[in-house]
């Protein structure tokens, strides 16, 4: 079951099962990235914990835990626009605390972020945009990615990214900005994860 709030300083809308990117909105929003700075904060927190269905096949049973990322956007560096994806430059920190009580072993560990995803794609029903998206090839990061033994956000498909939607992007857009509350509950590869989201952000030329 998904539990979702999502707020957006323009409209949101229903998320469509496929988009294709590139629309006379997506073009719009990617001239705005290229050209831009962002600043605001980016918030992702997750508990999680072996699903009893699925954790023998995925052996993942007794794996519990929490991953917190906290991040501010970083001003001083320009956004970078990679295909479908905007490389979002921040500072900040993951913490995990993982433990499996089938092995008795505990993990803790905190890393440093420099950089978060927002996939960008544009339809017949204007834009959507999803945060927390990574690109290893592009050099973003996933806000989760830890050493210890604990899913990533990745982990859980596209359909575990917060989401917002724009009914439209406006010609020479200089500023936009957006404002992200989102819970959802998914299970993938063993594991039950609950993942909150808090985002407010400013895109501007």
């Amino acid at each position: 079951m998904h539990l979702i709030s999502v707020v957006v300083v323009a409209l949101v809308l229903a998320v469509p099962a496929s988009a294709a990117a590139r629309t006379r909105d997506a073009e719009r929003f990617a001239a705005l990235a290229a050209a831009g700075r962002a600043s605001g904060t980016l918030h992702f927190a997750m508990r999680f914990e072996n699903d009893p269905d699925t954790c023998v096949q995925s052996d993942t049973c007794g794996v519990s835990g929490t991953v917190t990322a906290r991040l501010r956007l970083d001003s001083r560096r320009r956004l970078r626009v990679r295909g479908d994806l905007v490389a979002l430059p921040v500072r900040g920190t993951a913490t995990a605390r993982a433990r499996d009580l089938v092995a008795g072993r505990q993990c803790r560990e905190k890393v440093a972020r420099r950089s978060a995803g927002l996939l960008f794609v544009g339809d017949a029903h204007g834009l959507l945009l999803r945060a927390g998206a990574a690109r290893a090839r592009s050099g973003v990061e996933d806000p989760f990615a830890t050493g210890c033994p604990a899913p990533d956000l990745t982990s859980f498909g596209t359909s575990a990214l917060p989401s917002i939607r724009l009914r439209t992007v406006r010609p020479n857009i200089n500023r936009l900005r957006l404002t992200i509350r989102a819970r959802r509950t998914v299970t993938a590869h063993g594991i039950t994860a609950t993942i909150t989201t808090s985002a407010r952000l400013v895109l501007k030329r």
